[in-house]
């Protein structure tokens, strides 16, 4: 069984949330944190096991945030950063 929900969110209630995606967990899918929404955010994926980071991503997210760990990060844990770009 594959779960779908980070509920693991570390944020300082402004420009900067962490989510960490435990073993199982594929993808951030909940609501967005209101000082994003609308805003252009940027999005990093961080390998905590190999100290890598992808390469960084914009969007603007509404109340909704569905982001996908992609693929290519195979440790069974990981996080996402998501920071206000503008």
């Amino acid at each position: 069984m594959m779960l779908f929900y980070s509920t693991y969110i570390l944020g300082n209630n402004k420009d900067t949330y962490l989510f960490y995606l435990p073993k199982g967990m594929i993808s951030v899918e909940g609501f967005c944190p209101e000082p994003l929404r609308g805003k252009k955010t940027t999005f990093t994926w961080f390998n905590p096991l190999t100290g890598e980071y992808s390469e960084p991503q914009e969007r603007t997210f509404g109340e909704w945030t569905g982001i996908r760990k992609p693929e290519s990060i195979t440790s069974p844990i990981t996080i996402l950063i998501l920071e206000l770009a503008e």
